[in-house]
């Protein structure tokens, strides 16, 4: 592992785990083409090969690890391998920067960097929260690799902010859903990071020639992403979905699942945006979901 790594508190509590568990994993940075600039990654190799590698792209406003720590453990537990990394411009150990030219190939990158890593032919499980699931749809449209399975979690058609949305995000840390995610980030850590708010451990790097507000810029990404299609996709899809989620609403993933012939939405009731992919229930359902299939 690279010693001049940033961490935060639960990336290095995550990583001691690994090693405790004498588990092969590879940590450092990858090129983006489109940037020249570079990308952090984890990795940590399955002790069941047959299981496959679960491919984890994160929301906005996250970074790689920010919140599946939880749900890795309990993959890694089952024999699953992991990878995840930073979407363009973020991550404390990131360079990139957030741009509408290039952050439509970041999953490209990624899966080839992913790639590289081994020698062996990967089944590769791809899984996206929030904008990072809109990535992997999009990058499902000219993808020439194998892929195993996909998971999305929250993930928007289109993104309208409101008053009441922001109200209803805000309350997150204080739903018991997600209680037992404290012994991994503690109260203050499951507190989102919205606006300037705990940008030191969440850094936004915007391209300063997009003069726009941040919300607005996410929402004309994923305005810009062709991840629907009027051909079926015959890969299995599981979407998650939170009822209260004001931002990606269940109705969202209804229209995605219609793409697919083997898709199965899963609704968690009290979730919103935030909670859902952390709810215990969603953890569960993935497990049960993967271990069901492979």
């Amino acid at each position: 592992m690279d010693k001049k790594l940033l961490l935060l508190d639960y990336e290095s509590n995550f990583i001691a785990w690994i090693k405790e568990k004498n588990l092969s994993f590879i940590t450092g940075c990858y090129r983006r083409k489109k940037q020249e600039k570079k990308t952090f990654r984890l990795f940590v190799k399955p002790k069941d090969w047959e299981r496959g590698i679960v491919f984890f792209a994160h929301g906005t406003g996250n970074s790689s690890l920010f919140p599946v720590i939880d749900l890795f453990m309990n993959l890694i537990n089952r024999g699953y391998g992991v990878y995840a990394f930073d979407l363009d411009g973020h991550g404390l150990n990131s360079t990139t920067l957030l741009q509408l030219e290039s952050i439509e190939t970041c999953i490209d990158d990624a899966v080839t960097d992913l790639m590289s890593l081994s020698d062996r032919k990967l089944k590769i499980h791809l899984l996206g929260h929030s904008l990072g699931g809109c990535l992997i749809l999009h990058f499902l449209k000219n993808c020439r690799i194998e892929m195993t399975s996909i998971i999305v979690v929250s993930s928007p058609l289109k993104v309208t902010f409101r008053l009441n949305g922001l109200i209803n995000e805000m309350v997150s840390p204080f739903k018991w859903s997600i209680h037992h995610q404290r012994s991994h980030y503690g109260f203050w850590g499951l507190i989102p990071a919205i606006g300037p708010f705990k940008r030191s451990s969440f850094p936004l790097r915007i391209d300063p020639g997009h003069q726009i507000f941040y919300p607005r810029l996410v929402s004309t990404i994923i305005s810009g992403l062709n991840f629907l299609s009027s051909n079926e996709i015959d890969i299995p899809i599981l979407l998650v979905y939170g009822r209260k989620d004001m931002i990606a609403p269940v109705s969202h993933g209804e229209k995605i699942a219609q793409q697919f012939r083997h898709g199965e939405m899963m609704v968690v009731e009290k979730g919103n945006h935030f909670t859902t992919f952390i709810d215990q229930l969603t953890t569960d359902q993935i497990i049960k979901w993967l271990n069901r299939r492979f």
